[in-house]
């Protein structure tokens, strides 16, 4: 998928969601186009990052991590998802951007 199209289902997404959210319709892990969002959304952030170690892949969660050294008040969030010891790079750039829209 090309950065056109990503850029176009991520405002589709959006749209959705606020739609939604003006009916008073909550976002959590049953409404379809909160899971959409969140997948489109992990797609942004990955897209064009380059893998920088030697083994393995590079996830967007590692930049996200270091979000706190330019947004301090970002520390809090980014402490709570780092103590979720049992999620991987993935699962928690997942549980940053779902804690984000919540």
């Amino acid at each position: 998928m090309d950065r056109v199209e990503l850029l176009n289902e991520f405002k589709e997404c959006v749209s959705n969601v606020v739609l939604e959210g003006s009916k008073g319709e909550a976002l959590d892990s049953s409404n379809v186009h909160g899971v959409r969002l969140c997948g489109v959304l992990e797609r942004v952030l990955k897209h064009g990052l380059k893998d920088l170690r030697f083994f393995g892949e590079t996830h967007y969660f590692e930049v996200l991590d270091k979000l706190v050294e330019v947004h301090p008040p970002a520390k809090d969030l980014t402490l709570r998802v780092r103590k979720l010891a049992s999620l991987g790079d993935r699962g928690k750039g997942r549980a940053f951007i779902a804690t984000c829209l919540n």
